[in-house]
């Protein structure tokens, strides 16, 4: 099985308030390559970690060092909200996870199976049934 990745929309998690993130265009290999045009154009600082880990939260619910929930919310934005949503494709299907916290302290997770404009949600019982 091969994931290949469309979209991941960011909301409040870790360094990132508010992005979005196309992969549609990006075929096999692909270098993530970041500019900080606060600190004179240098890389350090951009987010490129941060990009992964938020692809990993999503799939995985963690991150690469298991940082907690309570701190990947991004504490410099009033909402205590953390949203994920990952637009991905597996062979000829297409899904959309959609994974966060509420108020700094529940954790959920919702799956859906993409077809056109429409979505079926496949979510089960729990996350681990999910």
């Amino acid at each position: 099985m091969r994931l290949n990745f469309k979209t991941i929309e960011v909301h409040n998690f870790m360094s990132f308030a508010d992005e979005m993130f196309d992969f549609s265009s990006c075929k096999d290999l692909t270098l993530v390559k970041g500019v900080n045009h606060d600190l004179n154009n240098d890389a350090n600082g951009a987010g490129k970690s941060t990009l992964f880990a938020a692809l990993l939260y999503a799939l995985f619910g963690e991150t690469q060092d298991r940082i907690k929930n309570e701190h990947i919310v991004n504490r410099y934005v009033k909402d205590n909200d953390m949203r994920l949503a990952l637009w991905f494709s597996s062979d000829d299907d297409e899904y959309k996870i959609v994974r966060g916290i509420a108020k700094k302290k529940n954790s959920y997770l919702q799956l859906f199976k993409v077809s056109g404009d429409d979505e079926t949600e496949m979510t089960k019982s729990s996350i681990a049934e999910t």
